[in-house]
């Protein structure tokens, strides 16, 4: 069977060659494309300075799929293309390799030779002089040191994360008990500032009200996705905290609510796992299942539609959900699919900005809004940050400047 696999897939190689000008079978690989190399084909490894996400499933990056279907499209050059097109071939050829295309066994041997080709040598390191070859085996020893000197900086590095992160946590409490009205400033917290005497003793407003909501809409990365429903119970979140993941593997962000009349979680959390060997590459983002109440979901509007029953001028009301604009989606991530999971190259873009947005909510919630929280409340972090904002635009310019030049 696996001669005869090896023949079917010979006969398709042939026929592509043939065909598409482009693939050679040649001495050093059952099947090889000239100017790609092992990275470039379906399944392998992406290269490591690919953006942070992409280790979705085993396509490659959308754009290098375009240049493929841009290759197999004969490159643009007509609608038979030239010598690489289909139009020079026969109508028996061409039905013969969508024949061989389409057998199950053919796909199979195929695939099994360009599993082969995966990591394996283009030879040039081979062709090079034995001093050389010498040289590049040292360096290769020297980049193995420095590689356990970073990795023991990225060790330290969450350890120390990890030791002021527990160090803040006094603080955050503190800002909790107030924001709350657990109780009242100290006269150490106030400062030169006097608390003012409550009316008859008692204070008419608790803590300060709607502090959450208010630091949040202030970042209008976050201001985007809160609705005016979603207002309503967030006027009743109390807290947001931050923990990180055993190991610096990712973080986990505490959403802590009062009783309200939409859900009946106390606490809502969103967790992103990050991948073991690279502290910036994020695997999979989890959320809470949040209980809604009847009829309060927010992240979905209810749509009353007629029916009329076959054979009957009888109609009854049917209702339905649709999803809906909602800052209780982020709870909701998208779902990354398995390894061996079909998707087009739309799909692998769409899911990759998903994931991207996804995560850059959780990141400012984790760096801006948690440790900042009062600066995000009062408006001033927004100047310092459109300080920030102008200062880079600025460099920038300079940067088009020089290249003018």
């Amino acid at each position: 069977m696996a001669a005869e696999d090896d023949n079917l897939a010979k006969e398709l190689d042939d026929k592509v060659a043939l065909q598409h000008g482009g693939v050679q079978r040649t001495n050093s690989s059952p099947l090889s494309i000239p100017g790609t190399s092992p990275s470039d084909l379906p399944g392998t490894k992406p290269p490591q300075n690919t953006p942070v996400f992409w280790n979705i499933g085993s396509k490659p990056p959308p754009e290098e799929g375009e240049r493929r279907r841009h290759r197999r499209s004969g490159g643009g050059k007509g609608e038979a293309g030239e010598a690489g097109g289909m139009g020079g071939t026969s109508l028996e050829q061409r039905e013969r390799v969508a024949q061989l295309a389409s057998d199950p066994r053919v796909i199979n041997a195929i695939q099994n030779k360009l599993k082969g080709l995966v990591n394996k040598s283009s030879g040039y390191i081979e062709s090079l002089p034995p001093e050389v070859q010498a040289r590049i085996t040292a360096l290769k020893k020297i980049q193995e040191g420095r590689n356990k000197v970073h990795d023991q900086y990225l060790k330290e590095l969450r350890e120390l994360e990890m030791k002021y992160e527990a160090l803040s946590q006094p603080f955050y409490d503190q800002r909790a008990e107030i924001v709350n009205g657990k109780r009242e400033p100290t006269t150490e917290e106030l400062g030169d500032e006097q608390l003012p005497p409550a009316v008859s003793g008692v204070s008419l407003v608790k803590g300060v009200p709607e502090f959450w909501l208010s630091t949040m809409k202030n970042l209008d990365l976050l201001a985007d996705t809160i609705t005016e429903k979603d207002e309503e119970v967030l006027k009743l979140l109390t807290d947001i905290r931050c923990v990180t993941l055993e190991g610096g593997k990712g973080f986990c962000l505490e959403f802590y609510f009062d009783e309200n009349p939409f859900f009946t979680n106390n606490v809502i959390k969103k967790t992103y796992h990050m991948s073991s060997e690279d502290d910036d590459v994020l695997e999979r983002a989890e959320g809470t299942k949040i209980d809604w109440k009847p009829g309060k979901n927010l992240t979905v509007k209810l749509l009353k539609k007629k029916q009329r029953g076959k054979g009957s001028k009888h109609t009854r009301t049917v209702t339905k959900e649709e999803p809906c604009d909602s800052f209780f989606n982020f709870f909701y991530p998208p779902e990354v699919p398995d390894d061996d999971a079909e998707l087009d190259d739309d799909e692998h873009e769409a899911l990759q900005d998903m994931m991207e947005a996804d995560y850059d909510i959780g990141f400012t919630l984790k760096s801006k809004v948690i440790p900042e929280a009062i600066d995000w409340f009062t408006g001033e972090a927004i100047l310092s940050d459109d300080d920030e904002d102008e200062g880079e635009d600025e460099d920038e310019d300079e940067d088009d400047d020089d290249d003018d030049d």
